[in-house]
C-alpha cells in the first residue's frame, strides 16, 4: 500500500472496498463486484498499473451513480419530469438505450479488471483503449443543450439531446376554440 493520505486524484466509492480488501488478502470469490481494486493505492509493482487505472477511471465515470454519465442522465431524467408525457417517454426511452450501452461497456470493463486482479490475467492494451474510448463516446453522447423557441417558457426552451438525437419540444395546447 502506498501512503498517500487523503487525495482527490482517484474516484472511488464504497463498492471498491470489498474487491480491494480481497486483493490485498489474496482471497477471491465468485461474487460479481460492482467496484474494482483500487490499484492507485497499491505500490508500483502492480502489473499494468497505468492501464488498469485508466480503465477503472472510465468504468467509474460510466457506472458509478456520481460518475459523469450518472450525473448527466439524472439531469435529463429530472428535466423529463417537467415535460409532458410524450417528452417524458421519449427521454426515458433514450436513457434506457444509453443504459443498455453502458451495461455492455461496463460489463466488459469489470470483467477485464476482475480478471487482471484475481486471475492475474494480462490486459490487452488495445481492448482497454477501445473500452475507455467507448465510455468517453457514451458520456459525450448524453448532453443537455440550451436552445429553444422564441416566446417559450424557460422549461420549453430547454432542449435535451441524448445519443446525438434531439427530443421534440413541448407544443402549446391548441387555442380554446379548437379544443373539444
Amino acid at each position: 500500500m502506498r501512503r498517500q493520505g487523503e487525495t482527490a486524484e482517484t474516484f472511488t466509492d464504497h463498492t471498491d472496498v470489498r474487491p480491494t480488501l480481497l486483493y490485498l488478502t489474496g482471497l477471491a470469490d465468485d461474487y460479481a463486484h460492482d467496484g474494482r481494486v483500487i490499484v492507485e493505492a497499491l505500490d508500483e509493482s502492480v502489473p499494468q498499473r497505468e492501464t488498469l487505472s485508466r480503465l477503472a477511471a472510465a468504468y467509474k465515470q460510466i457506472n458509478a451513480p456520481l460518475g459523469e454519465l450518472g450525473r448527466r442522465t439524472l439531469m435529463i431524467s429530472t428535466r423529463a419530469l417537467t415535460g409532458d408525457a410524450a417528452t417524458y417517454n421519449a427521454l426515458e426511452e433514450e436513457i434506457a438505450s444509453v443504459t443498455a450501452q453502458r451495461n455492455a461497456i461496463a460489463g466488459r470493463m469489470i470483467a477485464v479488471l476482475e480478471a487482471a486482479a484475481f486471475q492475474h490475467m494480462h490486459v490487452d492494451e488495445d481492448e482497454a483503449r477501445r473500452l475507455t474510448d467507448a465510455a468517453g463516446r457514451l458520456i459525450e453522447s448524453v448532453r443537455w443543450t440550451p436552445g429553444g423557441v422564441a416566446g417559450a417558457s424557460a422549461t420549453d426552451r430547454d432542449r435535451i439531446a441524448v445519443s446525438g438525437g434531439s427530443v421534440p419540444r413541448r407544443t402549446p395546447p391548441p387555442p380554446r376554440a379548437a379544443r373539444q
